[in-house]
């Protein structure tokens, strides 16, 4: 399934950017949007070092486990099915990764297209 994605990297990467930049409660945390999010193939890495350190000690340590799932639901799941849907394709499964500070988080996400569900 992997087939021409990749020419969708450079999009999706913003895409991720502005969807946590648009997010009322995390946008003062964000250092860095180029450091936050990469895009690899199928990979999704969300790197913890593009946020303030004490938001990530305060929310993600000792609790990534917690807090890492709620991040994937609040910012990326419905928000991937729409960028599927702009890019024509019905379904696609995605690994996130949430790294970083000493600490790692991973989820395969099987997202669908909302026009295809």
């Amino acid at each position: 399934m992997e087939m021409n994605f990749a020419i969708f990297k450079p999009a999706l990467e913003r895409q991720i950017q502005s969807w946590f930049w648009l997010n009322n409660f995390m946008r003062p945390w964000i250092l860095s949007l180029e450091k936050l999010v990469e895009v690899h193939g199928t990979d999704i890495v969300i790197d913890l070092v593009g946020f303030n350190e004490r938001y990530t000690d305060r929310y993600f340590k000792g609790q990534i486990d917690q807090v890492a799932p709620r991040m994937i639901d609040r910012v990326l799941k419905d928000n991937l099915g729409h960028f599927l849907k702009h890019t024509g394709y019905q379904g696609y499964v995605f690994q996130i990764i949430i790294r970083g500070r000493g600490m790692s988080y991973t989820k395969t996400l099987n997202v669908k297209n909302p026009d295809w569900a």
